[in-house]
């Protein structure tokens, strides 16, 4: 009895440690998680790039932390990457491509991917032969040189797609609405050939356009805002511009610009609108190390009396500035493309110890040259209370061709500007000059979510009457928190120290200059969802004349700073520390620190 006693007690035990054991064994399968992935053997493709193909991702170091979530491990996924990465390898031209993979375990539920990678032989583009189009003409010419000329080049899907695309947009504005290409490939040995067939379709011409989705916006107004009209021969390019052209009058929600499905010599061009809120009302505020507190409030009617003529009531205030300004925009005037703005203004402007109040307005008209090149033409005037009561005029032209994917935090892209200024000649004023000034920014990606900034900017003012000084309030001033963050706000450049008596101490008076560079060179790192760091160099230099663009003579400051990225743009943090030396703060002992602190919202440049 004691024997079976005995087996009963074990069997028991043993059946509870069965069946506890198996859902613990089976949690521990759904607990996976991969701790590393490792690449070897690619020598054509860097890590970074296979990385980003991937959708399985190691778990970061920092894993300890209580925000960041372990990366578990999903084998079905994990089968998906490898077929992606061999597809990548293939449309980079390595169709003998081998990839094979190891899994194993560290510890308890902590898994190890390794990819090996055999790359094999590139190969290359064969013979293309391009069927369907006469090649006598000049834009067709180019379409087939452009693709043949992809012959014995490595291959690549990407870059075979890329030409195929541009050569489909030029015939579709050579008028050829509907045009088709069948791409096949071959893979001989190390050569892809390809043959492409163009299949053209009638040459086509706008014979009807249709708008519909309109409810307070004219249907005139949608058609003074389109770049084609009925009659003209097709281009496909108008598509793009006047959908861009509805959208930049501020009242559509979504523009859809659509032929029909069948091929159509005459064609007909369906316009489709949806229109947003006419009325809206936005306020504002923050702060920085060098205005402070400040605050704005502005109120918008888009269809002000109809047309998607736009009313713009706003206003904002600060320590440095107050201004209130009313403007209306009339779009798509004498043209889809340019714009005509109005507005009157009350504004108080400051610089350095010079304050001036301004009653005025200007006209300004604006022509979008491309997609992203804008020209203005300006002109303003008005009466000036500062010492005296004047009038003033003032006409200004500028150039502005931006890429950038992002206004408040750019990535990618470049920015650059130049503009002429005329100041005081309509009135025969004393103070008269004109100014040129020019601005280039350029962003480019790195790996690891890394970003590259340059900023160069540069103005010259030249004083037409020699009579009178060019005023404090027009001149040239540097450092701060978006110039050289060495030094504080307007303190790089000719200055001098003058006692106040009112606050009963020193103060740093800018005496300002006519003729300014500026450059800054940043290293934006985004290390978590939301937190990033910058490190820069800035130089400066605000002279008379022409002397700031004497390179040797360049005043520089260092540092580094933190970022919160938030949806508004990116809250600043910024150390600068003053390499350059600057006789005046170095000679008083309430300015001589080199360190410089600042906050902002929004990056430097």
């Amino acid at each position: 009895m004691k024997q079976i006693s005995n087996f009963f007690r074990s069997a028991f035990w043993g059946i509870l440690i069965v069946l506890f054991w198996h859902p613990l064994r089976v949690m521990a399968q759904d607990d996976l998680v991969i701790e590393s992935l490792q690449f070897w053997g690619n020598k054509e493709i860097s890590t970074s790039v296979l990385n980003a193909q991937m959708l399985t991702k190691a778990t970061p170091w920092y894993d300890f932390m209580p925000f960041v979530k372990p990366r578990k491990f999903d084998a079905g996924l994990f089968h998906s990457d490898m077929q992606r990465l061999r597809a990548f390898y293939q449309g980079k031209g390595f169709y003998q491509v081998q990839i094979d993979t190891t899994l194993g375990q560290r510890k308890n539920g902590h898994l190890f991917a390794q990819i090996r990678i055999k790359e094999g032989p590139r190969s290359r583009f064969g013979m293309l032969q391009i069927l369907g189009v006469d090649s006598s003409r000049i834009s067709v010419h180019g379409v087939v040189a452009d693709l043949q000329k992809l012959s014995g080049e490595p291959f690549v899907q990407t870059q075979l797609a890329t030409e195929l695309t541009n050569a489909l947009r030029v015939l579709r504005n050579e008028g050829f609405a509907f045009t088709k290409a069948e791409v096949t490939s071959f893979v001989d040995s190390l050569l892809v050939n390809v043959d492409v067939i163009f299949e053209l379709g009638p040459m086509c011409t706008v014979s009807d356009i249709q708008i519909s989705g309109n409810v307070g916006v004219s249907q005139k107004t949608v058609l003074r805002g389109l770049t084609f009209a009925e009659g003209q021969v097709f281009e496909g390019k108008q598509l793009d511009d006047s959908r861009r052209q509805l959208y930049r009058a501020g009242v559509f929600r979504a523009v859809r610009i659509d032929l029909p499905d069948t091929v159509l010599q005459y064609t007909p061009v369906r316009v489709n609108v949806s229109e947003r809120p006419f009325r809206s009302m936005t306020l504002g505020g923050g702060y920085d190390t060098e205005i402070g507190l400040r605050a704005s409030a502005a109120w918008l009617h888009r269809n002000f009396g109809g047309g998607a003529r736009q009313l713009r009531l706003s206003g904002r205030v600060s320590s440095a500035s107050r201004d209130i300004v009313v403007g209306i925009r009339e779009p798509y005037f004498f043209g889809g493309r340019n714009w005509l703005n109005l507005s009157g203004f009350v504004q108080r402007r400051q610089q350095a110890d010079a304050e001036q109040n301004e009653l005025g307005g200007s006209t300004s008209f604006e022509r979008n040259i491309s997609e992203r090149l804008d020209f203005v033409l300006q002109f303003s005037g008005g009466l000036v209370a500062s010492q005296t009561d004047s009038a003033f005029s003032e006409i200004r032209a500028a150039l502005r061709w931006d890429t950038r994917d992002d206004l408040f935090d750019p990535h990618e892209g470049f920015l650059a500007s130049f503009t002429v200024r005329e100041r005081g000649w309509w009135l025969h004023s004393p103070w008269e000059f004109w100014e040129v000034t020019t601005e280039g920014r350029w962003f480019q990606p790195l790996p690891f979510k890394n970003v590259w900034g340059i900023r160069l900017v540069g103005g010259a003012i030249f004083r037409i009457n020699t009579r009178e000084d060019v005023p404090t309030i027009e001149r040239y001033y540097s450092g701060g928190l978006n110039s050289v963050r060495g030094w504080s706000y307007q303190e790089l450049g000719p200055k001098e120290i003058r006692f106040d008596n009112k606050k009963m101490r020193d103060e740093i008076v800018p005496l300002g200059g006519t003729s300014h560079f500026e450059g800054s060179i940043e290293l934006r790192t985004t290390l978590l969802r939301y937190f990033g760091t910058a490190l820069f160099v800035d130089a400066a230099r605000v002279a008379n004349e022409l002397n700031a663009f004497s390179l040797p003579d360049l005043q520089w400051s260092v540092g580094g700073g933190l970022r919160l990225l938030t949806p508004v743009g990116p809250v600043r943090f910024d150390v600068g520390y003053r390499i350059s030396d600057d006789p005046v703060l170095d000679n008083h002992v309430d300015f001589d620190s080199r360190w410089r602190l600042h906050w902002s919202l929004g990056q430097a440049f």
